[in-house]
C-alpha cells in the first residue's frame, strides 16, 4: 500500500538513530523519537522540498501512521524546519 499526500502535506520516514545509548532501557525515562526524516512523498502544492530530501521537522506536529510495515509521519510543509545537507 502507498500513500499520496494532498495539498501542502509531506510524508516522512524517520531516520534511524545511530546513538549506541538508544539500546539502553531505563525505567520511567522518557522515550525520544528522531526529529529528522526522509521525504517519501509530497503534495501538489509543496514547493520547498522534494522526494529524497532529508529534513528536520517539529516532533510535536503531524500525524504518525503505519502504512504496510513502515511507520510514517504526515505533516504540513510549514512544520518542516530545514533541509539537511
Amino acid at each position: 500500500m502507498q500513500i499520496r499526500p494532498l495539498a501542502n502535506y509531506v510524508v516522512i520516514r524517520r531516520l534511524k538513530m545511530d546513538d549506541p545509548l538508544t539500546n539502553i532501557v531505563i525505567a520511567n525515562a522518557p522515550t525520544y523519537k528522531r526529529d529528522q526524516g526522509e521525504v517519501l512523498a509530497v503534495g501538489d502544492t509543496v514547493s520547498n522540498v522534494k522526494v529524497g530530501d532529508n529534513v528536520l521537522f517539529e516532533q510535536t506536529e503531524g500525524i504518525e501512521t503505519k502504512v504496510g510495515d513502515e511507520e510514517l509521519v504526515i505533516l504540513k510543509e510549514e512544520n518542516l524546519m530545514g533541509i539537511l545537507l
